[in-house]
């Protein structure tokens, strides 16, 4: 098994199918939540300027794009889900 690949067992569970990788526009939000909350136990140990920068440079910028794309994706889900329905796909 390849790391980081569905069949891999250090992928984390998605909240909907245990075991399984879940679609990011229905728990994307819980897989930021997993990558938040692992930021969040870094800092509790890593207290130098660097970590400050890290944060600045990349977690911040990476959270908020997270969170944007995240967003679009789900208003793109719905649009397709709506497409679907209307044309019997």
């Amino acid at each position: 098994m390849t790391p980081g690949r569905p069949d891999s067992p250090d992928r984390p569970d998605s909240p909907e199918t245990p075991g399984r990788p879940g679609s990011p526009h229905r728990d994307g939000d819980y897989h930021l939540r997993l990558a938040e909350d692992a930021w969040d136990n870094t800092l509790r140990h890593w207290h130098d300027d660097m970590a400050s920068d890290f944060a600045v440079r990349h977690w911040a910028p990476l959270y908020e794009e997270s969170r944007s794309f995240l967003a679009a994706l789900r208003e793109l889900a719905d649009v397709l889900d709506a497409a679907e329905h209307d044309t019997g796909y």
